[in-house]
C-alpha cells in the first residue's frame, strides 16, 4: 500500500486535470480524486494502526 501522501498526489493530478475538461469528463475525473483522497485516509487508519494510534 502507498501512503497517504502519494494517494493526494494522484487526488490533486485528477482536479488539475478536471479544470481542463468539458463537464462528463471533468465529474469524472473529481469522482476519481474523491476515490483517492479515501485512499489516502484508508492509508492513515492504517498507519496509526501499525504506530499503536
Amino acid at each position: 500500500m502507498k501512503d497517504a501522501k502519494t494517494y493526494r498526489e494522484y487526488a490533486a493530478d485528477c482536479i488539475r486535470m478536471a479544470k481542463s475538461m468539458d463537464p462528463k469528463d471533468k465529474d469524472a475525473l473529481l469522482k476519481m480524486a474523491e476515490a483517492w483522497e479515501e485512499r489516502a485516509r484508508e492509508a492513515e487508519r492504517q498507519e496509526n494502526k501499525t504506530n499503536g494510534h
